[in-house]
């Protein structure tokens, strides 16, 4: 059964593609850890897939896939002995990484960039060290707040894994359940609600449900693997069928249709594919990165139809850009038309916020500020998260951002006890957790140097958390 057997660990994510594997102090490497037993959150440094870091690695992903046939929904078996040992796999390809570097992860080699010397960092100034320690309390608030695969279906599942990306815990059969990681829970395809989100299709290609409890939209699963900055080798099961993600990649590529929602297949490719890559769909028809960029921008950003306010069309043309820019190649074309389109709604959303720090409830169509906090986050938590992404280092840390994300994190905080829906409130929590990654990690470490602890010092952490919870 589900609950007895093994489930790959974080650990196994960031090890196959693009990173040396990592030991222990004590030298030993990371194992697969049996579900419920020693199951403990891995450094996420050691396990995902990061597209910015330096000379040895690449960049990151999204997609779309067909729905199920009519007739065709039986569920496939599950295998009696569990999931293969990720970890071994893990191993195999951290060995292969090891002696030949560069990676690449498609034909096309990626073209790696010299990176420049990082700028020292500014001081972060008090009003920022206490937003750190604000938004610092809400994560681990939040955090404890985690799902079970007896009440909570697949979509809010991979909602969840967005929350806390390669954190993520599930309780296995119900809420005194034993913790395992979300994303190999949802990977080896285990239930959750009584429904699984993969199958098998009779050509024994992967493919993603779609419908209600299930995927959302066309490639829903894949963007938030990609998010989650997860391994494209990172292990796939569907009863006794490996696969990994890369295979989930393939898929996506033969489901893309013109005039279609492509949103989540590119915030995918731009991350898992190289972006001078071309496929064919399963159609003949030909596409790439530029075509579609091309797609997107002809579909709708202020449309009650489109979905979550456009955030998402917009998160994959910025993502498109960033990988662009990243390659240190000149942004023109299609890459230069983005830019401009996604720079103009930026400015459109500051024009929209809030005296309060609060983005706009009518998304991008005009001024919002309606008193229901269900609509507030679900608002302010998309476009935050969106633009966590496209803005620079300095833009971050600007007055006008300062406000939403402070606003944000206040809201979550008053009113923890409130019964958020699961997609809001994770996008929210995903919001927050990328903006603190950016913003106040890099002080971490260099506050660790510069601060050792003593008896009459404590970190600056802390320090801010004990102030914001005397006011």
């Amino acid at each position: 059964g589900a609950a007895g057997a093994k489930v790959p660990e974080e650990d196994a994510l960031g090890r196959s593609a693009t990173r040396h594997i990592e030991s222990n102090l004590d030298g030993s490497e990371n194992d697969e850890l049996t579900s419920g037993e020693g199951l403990s959150s891995p450094s996420t440094d050691t396990a995902r897939h990061d597209p910015h870091r330096d000379s040895a690695e690449v960049s990151n992903a999204d997609g779309m896939t067909a729905d199920v046939p009519a007739g065709k929904r039986s569920e496939p078996a599950e295998s009696s002995s569990g999931p293969r040992d990720a970890a071994d796999a893990a191993k195999e390809s951290a060995t292969e990484t090891r002696s030949s570097l560069p990676v690449t992860i498609s034909d096309t080699p990626i073209t790696v960039v010299p990176q420049p010397e990082p700028k020292p960092l500014p001081p972060l100034p008090r009003q920022l060290m206490n937003l750190r320690g604000k938004v610092r309390g809400v994560l681990k608030g939040y955090s404890r707040k985690s799902l079970n695969s007896r009440e909570n279906d697949p979509w809010q599942s991979m909602h969840a894994m967005l929350a806390y990306e390669l954190d993520s815990r599930i309780h296995q059969d119900g809420p005194s359940g034993n913790p395992v990681t979300l994303v190999g829970w949802l990977c080896y395809n285990r239930p959750c609600k009584g429904l699984t989100l993969l199958y098998a299709s009779p050509e024994g290609d992967l493919r993603v449900k779609l419908g209600p409890g299930l995927q959302g939209h066309q490639g829903q699963l894949l963007a938030m693997l990609a998010q989650c900055r997860v391994s494209p080798e990172y292990p796939i099961r569907v009863g006794n069928q490996p696969f990994t993600v890369r295979d989930l990649i393939e898929a996506e590529k033969k489901t893309c249709y013109p005039k279609t929602e492509l949103s989540f297949k590119l915030i995918a490719f731009t991350q898992y594919l190289d972006l001078n890559d071309r496929w064919v769909n399963d159609e003949g028809l030909e596409w790439d990165i530029p075509r579609l960029i091309r797609e997107e921008m002809a579909q709708p950003i202020r449309s009650n139809s489109t979905a979550c306010g456009g955030t998402h069309r917009l998160g994959g043309l910025s993502l498109a850009v960033k990988a662009r820019q990243r390659r240190g190649e000149p942004l023109d074309g299609e890459y230069l038309q983005a830019a401009e389109f996604v720079e103009n709604y930026e400015q459109l959303a500051f024009r929209l916020q809030n005296r309060d720090g609060s983005l706009s409830t009518k998304w991008f169509q005009g001024r919002g500020d309606e008193d229901d906090i269900d609509r507030r986050i679900k608002t302010t938590g998309h476009i935050l998260e969106w633009l966590v992404y496209t803005q620079s280092d300095d833009e971050l840390r600007a007055q006008r951002m300062v406000s939403a994300v402070n606003y944000l994190a206040t809201l979550l905080s008053t009113e923890y006890d409130h019964e958020w829906e699961m997609g809001p409130r994770s996008h929210a929590i995903h919001a927050l957790l990328r903006y603190d990654e950016r913003v106040f990690r890099p002080y971490d470490t260099v506050e660790s140097i510069a601060s050792p602890k003593s008896k009459n010092s404590q970190p600056a952490a802390r320090r801010t958390r004990s102030r914001t919870s005397q006011r």
